[in-house]
Parts: C-alpha cells; structure tokens; sequence
C-alpha cells in the first residue's frame, strides 16, 4: 500500500539500509566517542599534575610553618620560664646605691 504512493521514501529507506551495512553507524559513534573520551582523559591527567604539585606545596608549606610555630612557642615558654629577677648592686669600695628619695 505504501509503495506506489511513496516511492520516494522507499527509496531513501534502502539506502540508508545499504549505507548502514558499509559503515555502521554505531561503530562510528563509538569510535567518535572514544576519541572525544581519550582527549578529556588527556586534560583530567594534566590537571591532576597541576594539582598534584600543587598539594605538594602546600604540604611542604605547613610543614615549615608547623616547625617554625613550634620553634616560636618553645621560645616563649622558655622566656616565661627564664624570668630574671635583678639583684641590687653590692655596696663595695668606692660604690654606694642610689638614694630612694629625689635630692632637691
């Protein structure tokens, strides 16, 4: 019934059913993707380095800071720890203290 009214879409039908058997389209979809997947794992695999290297930094960076913090606190308990009380001056020969009152 559809073949004498449409001959036309007959036509394209059978040459899109040859054309599909020469190349299939799937497999050329696959192979486009593929290619598109390769390409995107190329640039994932580049900004992974960057970051890679970048967290290295970053480690290598708190470790110093982590040290020199340290340093700075066991500095500062040692100076609260350290605390020097001044003695007042021997009287000897030729020495005498300060006067606790102003002379006027």
């Amino acid at each position: 019934m559809v073949y004498p009214h449409h001959q036309d879409l007959v036509d394209e039908f059978r040459l899109r059913a040859k054309a599909q058997d020469r190349v299939p389209t799937a497999a050329q979809e696959l192979a486009e993707r593929y290619t598109a997947a390769v390409e995107e794992l190329k640039e994932t695999k580049r900004q992974l380095a960057e970051e890679r290297q970048l967290t290295a930094f970053l480690r290598r960076t708190v470790v110093e800071l982590s040290v020199e913090a340290e340093s700075v606190r066991r500095e500062q308990e040692d100076a609260l720890d350290a605390t020097v009380v001044r003695l007042p001056r021997r009287r000897g020969p030729g020495r005498r203290l300060p006067s606790a009152t102003p002379e006027s």
